[in-house]
C-alpha cells in the first residue's frame, strides 16, 4: 500500500486508524486529523522514493495540486514546489 505519509507519521500510525482503503492521520505539524487514501504501487517505488514518489505518481495521474497536497498534509504552494518539479 502507498500512501504518502512523512516518517513520523506512519510510526505513530496506530491499527484502529487504518480502515480498508484509508487512513486517519494525525497531522503533527497541523495538529488536525486527516484522511489519506491508500494507492496500491510496487514495494520498490516506496523504497526508492516515498513521499516525494507518492506526489509524483498522483502529478502523473493528471491530479490537481489540492488533491495532491491534501493527503500529504502540505499546502498546495508547498506541494507544487516540493513534488511538483
Amino acid at each position: 500500500m502507498y500512501s504518502g505519509l512523512r516518517p513520523g507519521e506512519l510510526r505513530e500510525l496506530r491499527w484502529r486508524e487504518v480502515r480498508e482503503r484509508t487512513l486517519l492521520v494525525d497531522a503533527a505539524n497541523t495538529g488536525r486529523r486527516r484522511t489519506v487514501r491508500l494507492l496500491v504501487a510496487p514495494a520498490a517505488d516506496w523504497r526508492c522514493g516515498g513521499t516525494r514518489s507518492f506526489a509524483s505518481l498522483l502529478f502523473h495521474e493528471g491530479r490537481d495540486v489540492i488533491y495532491v497536497a491534501r493527503p500529504l498534509g502540505r499546502g498546495a504552494e508547498l506541494a507544487l514546489r516540493t513534488y511538483g518539479t
